[in-house]
């Protein structure tokens, strides 16, 4: 008989931010143009597994508070936002129905997002 494992799994980041940079030689850094993401975080996972590894069902919950905004160098100066501050989720589900991986990823989010982007900052973040 095999028998199913489960596990669950819970991260909390208070805050963090993340800087996407241009492609740029290093001397340029402090002037270079970033995109910076910063906010806070919770993320939680749930699996299923068979006797044997295989991950039958998995739920990934990512709930948190983004904001975006462009800059200028390391220092981070002059910042222009790009997307207010929002609260959203992001739940990813993957289920093995009779050996056919199906997997669901939705966003959802409790405020309007206001987004406005250029066509150079577009360009920055589909570089990277």
């Amino acid at each position: 008989l095999a028998t199913k494992k489960s596990s669950k799994i819970s991260l909390e980041i208070v805050k963090y931010r993340i800087v996407m940079f241009e492609d740029i030689i290093p001397e340029a850094i402090a002037i270079a143009r970033c995109v910076i993401a910063q906010g806070s975080l919770t993320a939680k996972n749930e699996k299923e597994c068979n006797a044997f590894g295989s991950v039958l069902n998995s739920n990934t919950e990512f709930d948190g508070n983004i904001e975006l905004f462009k800059a200028f160098g390391t220092l981070i100066r002059n910042p222009i936002q790009i997307m207010d501050p929002t609260d959203c989720s992001v739940l990813i589900s993957y289920t093995t129905c009779d050996e056919v991986p199906k997997r669901d990823i939705k966003l959802v989010s409790m405020s309007p997002i206001d987004f406005s982007l250029s066509m150079q900052d577009a360009s920055l973040i589909f570089s990277t």
